[in-house]
């Protein structure tokens, strides 16, 4: 039996389709050439069989025709990719099976073996060679040229820059990483030379999030923008009409991102959702704008003003001669195999280059900024602010001002070309953003990615000083009521878990005890934040964390969110003190501000969910609070400006009674401890399960006790630890400090549980 991949099947230059069932048939999305019939297939794993009677039909989108090929004749042993991995977008064939061009396709064969197919005459054809994608322009490839190579994106993209074509395209990856099947695509717009080469060093953790797509501008092309914009458009419009229900993602880089937003502003109501680079809509205020006529009369060895125009090295008048004379590699923080690509594009570069491309930016900041107004789409732009090429922060807070819809994020370090920095990560930039969602549905508990390994270890490592500077220490509580140090003790199999437990000052405990649990149990349980911290203003400021805290998967604390998850099976960390817990006031430590009201017992009990009392102490021996909210209202003069302040910032809980109810923000003035921070000590308490007690918890009495023991099992939990801290022989910060610098960084011992 020969094997055909079962994945979704749009893709062949001649042939575009997607797999709606697993069984019998395969039925097309809407391109030139649709698959409409594929019987006697059958699933097995990830590879899928075709029996001996196995066919395809085929219909031509534009004139009805029907033609149906057998496997017996026609279909022998292909392998076909993915959706992402072959890309078309318009091309037909004629009666004779071959379009006008007689183009043919380079289908990537499984075992190497050379075999060549024929499918009724429609010029399918297969080289033995190892290939992972192709690109396509209009229906597909020219005769005899080859497939690309994208794990190697630097052969293929010299392969392209050598290419005499003059022909707009889409690239399409095959990837390693696969996403879900229900993944929306995302269309890569690139810089104004049209190379793509950001997409190359981000395409493999894109790859898990989305089905790919990078435009290819060929050196040649003379398309005016508003051509560039319908051929982006058609693309758009398609995919619209062929998955409704999912939203379409355009990624524009530089000159890109002001393509992309020509491409919404003219769509307003398509579900589009849009990431900008540094967008070049600020081009008049661009030294490339004041450079244009000395660029545009530079004779052909131009080699100076390509970095330019990709942003690659920074922009300094005093230091341009020493530019025009060096060498492209020795361009500033680029990747290794850049250089000799940038020599080839130096070397291939046709006459009248430069002079279009100037004139390309200038004309499409121009449309775009008289159109902004008419954006509607989700607009996330990442604005750099050592991009020496454009102002791109305040060009960001302008846009940002024009289109409601758009949010920024300042990236301290970066240069224009932010996607060719190797510290930098599209894919968490895009899950930490809240607009990955594969649905219309913009929940943010159902479209939660979890992090990679790699999110999780650069997390990992921004803790690394905070925990070699209070050397945490845990401890378990099993079902026996012993406690021993480690966290063996957690019922990890008992899910959904609540943790619940007392804040630390500014919550600072968090993010250690979620590397914990993480990287001792595998746990990721989902926070429920303050929704102040995702407040658009205070993330634009950097005042806020919104970011990583989307990435790990916490959401706005409410009884709907946490309903969700805990449906869904997830386990979920709550304070229920709140903010009042976090900005306590002096003489505050440790202690617990939580409602009177037992609903988070009755919300656990219905999923069966177990309750794990946490709680942590030390912050005492790390802070000295200066300023808090009681000496903020006693400040002569700035007093009642301040308070003023205060009380417009939201509150969560106006109307609950008790301490709790007056979660007035503020920032309480700290200063650390003398003599270096103390340690930090957090305790899980014994568990509290519900999984089989339905009845017992029907009683509201009952539930009302259950409240009471979890609230004394975190204050039972703080109590222990005031009192077993003073037997740790390195809770000061000197003794410990020294213990583990000479011990190779060992971690100090504490006391005996």
């Amino acid at each position: 039996m020969e094997t055909l991949h079962h994945s979704a099947l749009r893709g062949l230059p001649n042939v575009a389709a997607v797999c709606s069932s697993s069984r019998e048939q395969l039925e097309s999305s809407s391109h030139s050439a649709e698959i409409v019939k594929f019987n006697g297939f059958h699933r097995r794993g990830t590879i899928g069989s075709c029996g001996s009677d196995a066919s395809i039909t085929l219909r031509n989108s534009r004139t009805g025709t029907r033609k149906m090929f057998r496997k017996s004749s026609d279909v022998v042993g292909v392998r076909i990719q993915p959706r992402s991995a072959l890309a078309a977008e318009r091309g037909s064939w004629s009666s004779d099976g071959l379009n006008e061009q007689e183009r043919g396709v380079d289908v990537p064969k499984q075992h190497g073996s050379s075999t060549s197919i024929s499918m009724g005459g429609l010029g399918v054809k297969q080289r033995t060679r190892e290939a992972e994608g192709v690109t396509a322009a209009g229906g597909g490839l020219r005769k005899n040229e080859r497939a690309a190579v994208p794990v190697d994106y630097m052969k293929y993209l010299q392969e392209y820059l050598t290419d005499e074509s003059s022909s707009l395209s889409w690239f399409c990856p095959v990837l390693e990483n696969k996403p879900p099947q229900d993944a929306p695509i995302l269309l890569f717009l690139p810089e104004v030379v049209g190379t793509g080469l950001g997409f190359s060093m981000q395409q493999e953790n894109l790859g898990r999030l989305f089905e790919l797509r990078c435009l290819k501008i060929p050196l040649r092309d003379r398309t005016p923008f508003e051509g560039l914009v319908s051929f982006v458009e058609e693309t758009v419009r398609n995919e619209a009409r062929n998955h409704p229900g999912r939203p379409i993602y355009l990624l524009g880089e530089s000159f890109g991102g002001v393509l992309a937003l020509a491409v919404a502003a003219r769509n307003p109501k398509l579900d589009l959702v849009l990431y900008l680079i540094n967008p070049t809509t600020s081009f008049e205020q661009s030294p490339l704008r004041s450079l244009s006529p000395v660029i545009q009369a530079l004779p052909s060895a131009v080699s100076p003003a390509i970095p330019l125009l990709l942003g690659l090295i920074n922009y300094d008048p005093v230091s341009l001669a020493s530019q025009v004379a060096s060498s492209f590699a020795a361009a500033q923080n680029l990747p290794e195999n850049l250089s000799n690509v940038l020599q080839l594009l130096t070397s291939t570069l046709p006459e009248n280059f430069l002079p279009w491309k100037l004139k390309l930016l200038q004309s499409s900041a121009r449309y775009v900024n008289s159109r902004l107004r008419a954006v509607k789409a989700d607009v996330f732009i990442l604005a750099s602010a050592k991009d020496d090429l454009l102002p791109s922060v305040e060009e960001a807070k302008r846009l940002t001002t024009v289109i409601p819809t758009a949010t920024y994020r300042s990236i301290p370090e970066g240069g224009h070309i932010l996607l060719l920095e190797k510290e930098f990560q599209m894919a968490t930039a895009i899950k930490g953003s809240g607009l990955y969602r594969r649905t219309k549905s913009r929940d943010p508990v159902t479209n939660f990615v979890p992090p990679t390994r790699e999110e999780m270890d650069k997390a990992f490592a921004s803790f690394k000083l905070l925990r070699s500077v209070l050397s945490p220490v845990f401890f378990s509580v099993g079902d026996d009521g012993k406690v021993v140090q480690g966290l063996s003790k957690l019922p990890v199999s008992k899910t959904p878990l609540i943790f619940v437990g007392n804040h630390f000052l500014y919550g600072m405990d968090m993010g250690l005890v979620w590397c914990e649990l993480m990287n001792e149990c595998g746990l990721l349980p989902r926070g429920l934040a303050h929704p102040v911290i995702f407040e658009k203003t205070m993330a634009e400021r950097g005042h806020s964390d919104a970011d990583r805290y989307r990435l790990f998967g916490a959401v706005a604390v409410n009884g709907k969110n946490m309903y969700k998850l805990l449906s869904q099976g997830e386990s979920v960390t709550v304070y229920p003190g709140g903010a009042r817990e976090a900005l306590h006031r002096k003489n505050e430590w440790h202690q617990l501000f939580w409602p009177t009201r037992p609903e988070i017992i009755r919300m656990g009990a219905k999923f069966g969910a177990t309750f794990i009392p946490m709680c942590g102490v030390g912050e005492d021996d790390i802070f000295e609070i200066l300023l808090d909210f009681d000496d903020y209202k006693k400040l002569p003069v700035v007093g009642e400006q301040i308070m003023k302040t205060f009380d417009g910032l939201p509150r969560l809980r106006q109307g609950v009674e008790g301490e709790v109810g007056e979660q007035t923000l503020h920032v309480p003035v700290v200063a650390p401890k003398l003599g270096g921070p103390g340690r930090m000590y957090i305790h899980f308490g014994q568990p509290i399960y519900t999984e089989g007690r339905e009845e017992y918890f029907k009683d509201p009495k009952n539930v009302e006790a259950e409240y009471l023991r979890l609230k004394s099992g975190v204050e039972n939990g703080i109590s222990y630890l005031l009192n077993k801290r003073k037997e740790d022989p390195y809770r000061q910060f000197l003794p410990r400090i020294t213990y583990e610098l000479t011990s190779g960084g060992k971690q100090a011992p504490t006391f005996e549980p």
